[in-house]
């Protein structure tokens, strides 16, 4: 999908009756290209639940993850997504400066190629590429206030995740038991159990591919 944006960017230039260069300002409608594929070239990977959000689908293209982008506003009340009709691709690519920074046409241009890298378009939903998903144990306050599971997606820059596979549930569960019960979080644990703040379904299990370090 091919969208318009408006851009604002600043160029060195010696203005009329000038005899110094100065940042001058400049406005240009440009094209920038999102890519798109069906849902049968990427195909469901995983789907994360949360406990007070809907399930969240990651589907895999051509090797890399990509979860819903739910790109929303807030309406007054809540957080509202917009319908992928009246989504502000303006805002959303604007690159924001700054004071005193200025940016060319050109480092504009690299900017948006690299940010719409970011996006793929599947059957009029927007997803955005993101890393592996996984299980971390989360402890709260001092002893007795609390031992959770909770879904949560990688980060690119750690070879080795603390956490634990979404293929290794019934380990997370174990261990974060284990946890619970040294802290005096007793309570918990049926919780844990249950995986009530939400478990990872696998769809493509080869799509886990990360390497994690249990948290015990």
């Amino acid at each position: 999908m091919t969208i318009e944006l408006n851009i604002e960017f600043h160029e060195s230039e010696v203005p009329p009756r000038c005899r110094l260069p100065r940042h001058v300002s400049h406005k240009e409608a440009v094209k920038v290209k999102i890519k798109e594929a069906s849902k049968e070239e990427a195909p469901l990977a995983f789907i994360v639940h949360s406990l007070k959000e809907r399930p969240m689908e990651v589907r895999l293209f051509k090797g890399q993850l990509y979860k819903e982008a739910r790109i929303s506003f807030y309406n007054g009340k809540k957080s509202e997504e917009y319908p992928f009709d009246a989504i502000p691709w303006e805002t959303v690519f604007r690159k924001y400066t700054g004071y005193g920074e200025y940016i060319s046409k050109s480092e504009y241009i690299a900017y948006l190629k690299l940010t719409s890298r970011e996006y793929l378009i599947v059957d009029g939903v927007v997803f955005r590429r993101c890393y592996e998903p996984f299980y971390r144990i989360t402890t709260f306050g001092y002893r007795g206030c609390g031992t959770a599971i909770f879904p949560e997606f990688s980060d690119k820059s750690r070879k080795e995740v603390p956490g634990y596979s979404a293929l290794d549930k019934d380990k997370a569960i174990a261990d974060a038991i284990k946890i619970a019960e040294g802290r005096g979080d007793e309570k918990d644990i049926d919780s844990i159990k249950e995986m009530a703040q939400g478990p990872i379904e696998v769809i493509i299990p080869s799509a886990c591919k990360r390497k994690f370090r249990p948290q015990i």
